[in-house]
């Protein structure tokens, strides 16, 4: 681990905290490689056994949801589409619809969902998704974390909402990877939930990102492992600052 005091020898805190977050990271205007990123379009008239509106069952290898699949073989459950007015969940983080990853069972091994799309070996890409939790005194809560593979990732990331909050929460996930062949499949698979009962995934995208200004292979898992308030990533440096690792 690398100590506070040697974070900011060569930068001002929030100089460093906000170089390392831009690092490699595509230009805004870049294209989203992927189908239907926020989950929006495709066949919204699946299975739903609770007849609760504004919400549908998707069983492994349904393929309801354009461009993507929900994830199949062992160790793997239903998910459900989930559509902003539902009485279980707040809104999309993107459009009116998204996905909870624990499915109908509330049980793990959760579920998840694929995407195969044609890559450049040779190019790093960076993959972008919104994992949600839905903060409340009885029921959900987070932390939420959920599995990503494609090309040289293969990384679980982990939302907490901040202290305090109510409702739907969001957060951003962001890695960087690259590839070696041309067909590449995305998975995102549902991990843990601390409540059980909800794991939001929506805003999914790839971009691609310049060689000069992506990071070295090995450096990011320690650069792009969620983006986090620059607050709360001030306070951790001082607080480890003052007990040294």
């Amino acid at each position: 681990m690398h100590s506070a005091s040697r974070i900011t020898t060569a930068l001002p805190l929030a100089a460093a905290s906000l170089g390392l977050l831009a690092l490699g990271a595509p230009a805004s205007n870049a294209q989203n490689l992927l189908t239907n990123g926020s989950f929006e379009a495709g066949n919204f008239t699946g299975a739903n056994p609770n007849g609760v509106s504004h919400l549908t069952q998707l069983n492994p290898s349904a393929t309801n949801i354009t461009g993507w699949t929900v994830l199949s073989g062992n160790n793997v459950s239903d998910i459900v589409w989930v559509e902003n007015g539902n009485p279980y969940t707040g809104n999309a983080s993107d459009g009116i619809r998204s996905l909870d990853l624990t499915g109908f069972r509330d049980t793990t091994p959760y579920g998840g969902v694929t995407q195969t799309l044609t890559l450049s070996p040779g190019t790093f890409y960076n993959l972008k998704f919104d994992l949600g939790s839905y903060e409340s005194t009885f029921t959900f809560r987070g932390p939420v974390s959920a599995r990503a593979t494609i090309g040289s990732l293969d990384q679980t990331f982990t939302f907490t909402a901040a202290p305090g909050s109510t409702g739907q929460q969001w957060g951003n996930m962001t890695a960087n990877f690259s590839v070696t062949s041309v067909s590449n499949t995305l998975q995102i698979s549902g991990v843990s939930a601390a409540g059980a009962q909800y794991l939001g995934l929506d805003n999914a995208s790839i971009t691609a990102v310049s060689a000069a200004s992506a990071p070295e292979p090995g450096s990011v898992a320690l650069l792009f492992t969620g983006v986090l308030p620059l607050a709360g990533l001030v306070a951790r440096r001082r607080a480890a600052k003052a007990t040294t690792c």
